[in-house]
């Protein structure tokens, strides 16, 4: 087996793609917040503002249905 080494472009670039941040997806919210645990918000906005960036077409309405569903299941 050989060691390949990663170039820096090339890891920033597979990080970026990690966190959906080079290109918009067309994925459900629920499916983008699973992907993104780790994703953090110290402000509400922020992470509507952070799953804008990441989902084409991007509703607001819809994190408040999966909070809302959230608190009844």
């Amino acid at each position: 087996m050989t060691d390949t080494v990663l170039s820096r472009r090339a890891l920033n670039r597979t990080l970026l793609t990690r966190q959906l941040l080079l290109e918009r997806v067309r994925r459900p919210v629920l499916d983008v917040v699973e992907l993104l645990v780790g994703m953090q918000a110290q402000e509400p906005i922020d992470p509507y503002v952070g799953l804008w960036t990441r989902i084409d077409g991007f509703d607001p309405s819809r994190v408040l249905e999966l909070r809302l569903l959230e608190r009844q299941g």
